[in-house]
């Protein structure tokens, strides 16, 4: 339920939002779509991949994406993830659309900067 009141929530904020049910299947969206500017994901997905592990398989693909990880374990152990952010639940949709701009915001900003200093 929080997914997809998450998923619509982002989509009517303009995000374009690919759900996955598991980290199996976010894992499988790796090779099957372009680029990934941002993922949003829970920490305990249940089965034998959690967040953080999709989370570094997105960044050996997608090296600048942003993350965003949650947990409704507020002590939940974190990881120190450059271009991340991490909410305990309960969470405010706006605080998550917010941190998707902003972060996606910050990765572009970063990448025109490497591109400009790679021209010279």
């Amino acid at each position: 339920m929080v997914r997809l009141n998450t998923v619509e929530y982002l989509e009517e904020e303009g995000f374009a939002v690919l759900a996955a049910g598991s980290g199996e299947v976010a894992l499988s969206y790796l090779d099957t779509n372009g680029q990934i500017d941002l993922l949003f994901t829970d920490i305990r997905l249940g089965g034998g991949i959690n967040g953080w592990d999709v989370g570094e398989a997105f960044r050996s693909r997608f090296p600048n994406i942003a993350v965003l990880y949650t947990s409704g374990n507020s002590l939940a152990p974190s990881r120190a993830v450059e271009r991340s952010r991490f909410f305990v639940k309960p969470y405010e949709l706006g605080e998550i659309a917010e941190a998707c701009r902003e972060l996606c915001d910050n990765v572009a900003r970063d990448c025109a900067s490497d591109r400009l200093t790679h021209r010279k």
